[in-house]
């Protein structure tokens, strides 16, 4: 250490011992902020060094202006930072000093000598637990850093003694890019924002900050929208062709992270008050309250002896039904003649009504802090006074029943039940409408679910049937009101109008005004997504991130999400909910096994010839006529599907049960036979499957590694020796994204044979023990003989039921050849050139022939589980 800092005083640094534990200088260091220490100072300050001994290096001008941004947190806005900078500045992160903290966090390092270095700074923060913690912050003149050497510390990129210069233009982009990352800003710094009112009057400004509309004044000085990412909108100021200048949170706090965006302060929050008070009378608050209460904003007030605006707002709702959610957010469902509309108590939409109603009886508008009363009032009696009720978007349940939210202005909805379909004008179920959402058509009864066939690219013959079964059991089980939900995931070149299908699907069971949307940048678009809509549609990925692939497996399959309510506080909002889900991409985008395993995947083939397409306007023509049949369809199945989920029996369900079942159960609407569903999933899981071992290089060399071998035992060290030998020097060293393609360590190899369990157990690979350390790991290969699968069902006996579901005495056999060889000549021999048959023949638009999967061990299971045996009705 005192070689290394020798090192770094010879480059100009300030550097002097320090604590590792409290990231502080062990003595007086204020002499050092000024100038540097001498060589024989260093070799005092670290003639002894402890574990706890840490090398500290002082910001500021004694270290050549020398500034820090300090990433905490783990870390986790970094990447953020570094993609934000290289759309503005491409290179220039790569020219910057990191560092790892003994935290996970980073440091970024780098002089600046034409700019003067302020103090320490926070740029970018979030509430925890109610407190405000940096995400990040700068280290400047009077601060410092601890610095590799130290425990804990390690340069990722650079070399402290020789540490780049950038320019003052190039810090104002780093600076720029940390403070459009802000989470959290005190509403006690928001300019413009004074909460001193006096009793019972309410100011101009005040009520401008409550009403006012922001985007309006900044659009009308040039300012232009970029791009939403949860609550923030990001807005580019005037001059500035490309990049973000500021965000509007939540419409209201307009935060401002650029040097260049006069009349507004660099990292400076202001209140819609203030935005009109600099933009439209150069900061004169007084002249801006004057044209304020010209424009009606403010009052005065009330008299003695009448009712409030408050008053005669809560009293105008009183007639609505209160009620609340589990998570206890207050609704409201109101009268208007035959219809009855539920909307949330802070909804936009409920606001516009009360202000309506309050116009229709006073002739005058209401003011904003006397809704915001009212309001508060109506959701406490919500709350507190209401019952506990479901509220649903556009599927809901009651009484057995499944109802589907037309979304037309009577507030219809289908209700569907055994017997059949019909359109109810009040259902009992309360269902929200949000922003986005459109009608359904009316269903029609006389359709056929084989009308959507011809509006999909699907691939001719036995592959085009396996896929169309697959699509419309997606469909049908999307019109459940309970979940889990497959993943519909579409695949295909340019051209196979990915896009266009999607659309069309997500049309006939959740229509929208924006029906695809681009990848989630966040958790949070993720839950908005999901929260205002009942099926979440993606378009056009690439890949996913580990945390949006974790996110829609949650989705698929259940699981809360939890984010903060609103900006400026710490109360959390849940979400708790599943959604049928649709990725569209060229190449299939899941890489986790988790999200692998929740998926259905479809491809679809491009135009054969230029003469085959069409006009997408009159594609989309044909399409709406045939929607109400359609849709009229796809209910029938629903309603043939709760008729026989009762009676149907699966021997032995595949994952995805419930959807497996639900769809298995609708299968007798489309004409088709007992288990043709479950052959079509089979198939496309094993596909999935094979692909999945094949694409990953510790599971396929542990195919091979067990190729000869009926059992292995040892530790995760042996093992991780034995089979780093079957992979080339050239694939171990090969990286994918941050990691090694072949792991590294025993640890680590543990950790990926975990993930890759499930998918190796379908090919007769058990893992045992799979724990880092010196436990044992026990990997068996099972050798089980071929049989016959049959699927039975007996005659149902419903009454009213359609011809469709009495099938009766209807038996498939498949019939396998008994193998008799030795256990080295069971079918795991041919695994490995198997892997490419089936990945590409399941998946990927060919026929699968059943030798396909005869040969690999633990194929009959898969072929057990999904084809079905003994299926009864």
């Amino acid at each position: 250490m005192k070689s290394i800092a020798r090192a770094y005083v010879e480059a100009g640094l300030s550097v002097v011992k320090a604590s590792k534990q409290s990231k502080i200088p062990v003595d007086s260091w204020k002499e050092f902020q000024k100038r540097r220490p001498t060589l024989e100072e260093i070799d005092n300050f670290f003639r002894q060094v402890y574990a706890n001994t840490a090398l500290f290096i002082i910001c500021g001008k004694v270290s050549g202006d020398l500034e820090v941004l300090d990433f905490d947190l783990q870390g986790e806005k970094f990447e953020p930072w570094r993609e934000l900078i290289e759309a503005k500045a491409p290179g220039l992160v790569e020219r910057l000093l990191v560092q790892k903290t003994q935290s996970d966090g980073k440091h970024v390092a780098y002089r600046c000598p034409s700019a003067t270095i302020p103090g320490n700074d926070h740029l970018a923060l979030r509430l925890i637990d109610g407190k405000p913690k940096a995400l990040i912050e700068t280290r400047g003149e009077g601060g410092g850093i601890l610095a590799d050497p130290t425990l804990g510390y390690e340069t990722l990129q650079g070399d402290f003694c020789d540490l780049p210069v950038i320019t003052p233009k190039e810090r104002q982009i780093l600076w720029e890019a940390a403070l459009s990352l802000n989470e959290f800003i005190d509403p006690k710094k928001i300019e413009g924002m004074d909460r001193r009112i006096p009793k019972g009057a309410r100011r101009p400004g005040d009520d401008f900050n409550e009403r006012g509309e922001v985007a309006l004044i900044l659009e009308k000085y040039g300012w232009q929208p970029v791009e939403e990412r949860g609550p923030y909108q990001h807005w580019r100021r005037p001059g500035k062709d490309k990049g973000t200048s500021a965000s509007l949170i939540e419409e209201k706090i307009f935060f401002n992270f650029s040097a260049n965006a006069h009349p507004f302060d660099m990292g400076t929050a202001y209140s819609p008050f203030a935005v009109f008070a600099f933009m439209e009378h150069d900061g004169d608050y007084e002249a801006a309250a004057k044209a304020l209460r010209k424009e009606g904003y403010g009052e005065e007030p009330e008299k003695e002896g009448k009712p409030t605006q408050a008053e005669i707002l809560i009293k105008l709702a009183s007639h609505g039904e209160f009620f609340h959610d589990c998570h206890k957010l207050g609704f409201v469902t109101l009268p208007d003649g035959d219809i009855q509309a539920t909307y949330p108590i802070r909804s936009t939409d409920f606001r516009l009504w009360l202000r309506r109603a309050y116009f229709q009886q006073t002739g005058k508008a209401s003011s904003a802090q006397a809704l915001n009363d009212a309001l508060g009032v109506i959701e406490a009696q919500a709350l507190f006074d209401g019952p506990t009720l479901p509220v649903f978007v556009r599927v809901g349940e009651h009484g057995g029943k499944v109802y589907l939210d037309l979304g037309d202005p009577t507030w219809r909805a289908v209700e569907v039940d055994a017997q059949g379909w019909r359109v109810a004008a009040n259902p009992p179920v309360k269902f929200v409408r949000r922003p986005g959402m459109l009608p359904l058509p009316l269903p029609l009864p006389e359709g056929t679910v084989n009308e959507m066939r011809s509006f999909l690219n699907l691939p001719a013959g036995f592959v085009g049937e396996k896929t169309w079964k697959l699509i419309v059991s997606w469909l049908v089980v999307a019109f459940r009101p309970t979940g889990p939900y497959p993943i519909l995931a579409i695949h295909g070149p340019q051209g196979s109008a990915k896009s266009t299908a999607a659309r069309m699907l997500r049309s006939l069971v959740d229509p929208n005004s924006s029906p695809l949307r681009a990848e989630p940048k966040e958790l949070r678009d993720l839950v908005i997504s999901a929260k205002n809509g009942w099926c979440c549609a993606f378009d056009n990925l690439t890949s996913l991130s580990q945390w949006l692939s974790d996110g829609l497996c949650r989705l698929a399959t259940g699981g809360g999400f939890a984010t903060r309510a609103l900006y400026t506080d710490d109360e959390e909002a849940l979400f708790e909910a599943m959604r049928p889900v649709i990725l569209t991409g060229i190449n299939p985008v899941a890489a986790s096994q988790d999200l692998i395993d929740r998926q259905v995947l479809v491809e679809l083939q491009d135009f054969g010839t230029d003469d085959e397409r069409q006009e997408e306007a009159i594609i989309w023509r044909q399409f709406e006529e045939a929607r109400p049949r359609i849709l009229g369809a796809l209910l029938t199945g629903v309603s043939v599907a709760l008729r026989r989920m009762e009676t149907l029996k699966i021997s032995r369900l595949p994952r995805m049960a419930d959807f497996a079942k639900w769809a298995t159960a609708a299968e007798a609407a489309w004409g088709w036979p007992d288990g043709a569903f479950l052959e079509a999933y089979a198939e496309n899981r094993a596909g999935q499957a094979a692909a999945s071992v094949e694409a990953d290089l510790v599971a396929s060399t542990l195919m091979e590694f067990m190729r000869e071998r009926e059992c292995w035992e040892g530790t995760p060290t042996e093992l991780h020796e034995a089979l780093t030998t079957l992979v080339p020097e050239e694939k171990r060293k090969l990286r994918v994204g941050k990691s090694y393609a072949w792991p590294q360590a025993p640890n680590v190899l543990t950790r990926r044979l975990r993930k890759a369990q499930v998918f190796l157990k379908q090919f007769g690979i058990r893992i045992t023990g799979a724990h880092s350390g010196e436990r044992t790991i026990r990997i068996d290969r099972e050798i089980k003989e071929n049989t016959v699968h049959t699927v039975h069902t007996a005659q149902t006996q419903d009454s009213g039921g359609s011809a469709a579901d009495d099938i009766s005495s209807v038996t498939v056999h498949e019939t396998r050849n008994t193998v008799h060889e030795e256990p080295e000549a069971s079918g795991l021999d041919d695994t490995a050139d198997g892997l490419d048959d089936i990945a590409g023949n399941a998946v990927h638009g060919k026929a699968a022939p059943n030798a396909g999967l005869d040969d690999i061990d633990g194929m009959d299971d898969i072929s057990a589980i999904f084809s079905g045996e003994e299926i009864s009705l």
